[in-house]
């Protein structure tokens, strides 16, 4: 019997216990009630109603969405940063580019020029005097060899 009536006490002794720690903080419904040590409680501190509970919950995740968009935008405007640094050296590398282009452009230009003054070429007029000059003295100079040849005879 010692043992059913030690087992009997704790059961009354843990729910009295369970009643008074939790029925003062259901039955006077404030949003905060404060817990001193030694009075039995789990720990020191203050015991939250469901409604002081929820609002603290809702600034929590208030913050933390707060944080979220926070940090959402500072890696958006980050990216926008990176792609217009991007942005900028591609439009320095294809300045660059066409620059070097010109340049080279302008060289062969002038490598061209350069090599024409050196080799003149004749004009067409010209050689056609040259033609026709040389035509006629092939013409007398084969008349008068048939000429010598004929009085030689």
């Amino acid at each position: 019997m010692s043992l059913f009536s030690f087992l009997c006490k704790q059961i009354i002794f843990i729910s009295i216990s369970t009643q008074i720690i939790l029925f003062p903080s259901i039955s006077y419904g404030q949003d905060a009630v404060p817990i001193d040590e030694g009075v039995p409680a789990p720990f020191s501190g203050t015991l939250l109603t469901y409604e002081a509970a929820a609002s603290l919950l809702a600034e929590i995740n208030s913050c933390h969405d707060r944080t979220d968009s926070s940090l959402a935008f500072e890696l958006e405007s980050e990216r926008a940063r990176c792609e217009l640094n991007t942005s900028l050296l591609q439009i320095n590398l294809d300045s660059q580019q066409e620059r070097y282009n010109s340049i080279i452009r302008s060289q062969d230009e002038q490598l061209e020029y350069l090599l024409k003054a050196n080799n003149p070429k004749i004009s067409r007029e010209v050689l056609f005097i040259i033609g026709v000059t040389s035509g006629i003295l092939a013409t007398v100079g084969a008349g008068y060899g048939v000429h010598l040849v004929s009085n030689s005879r």
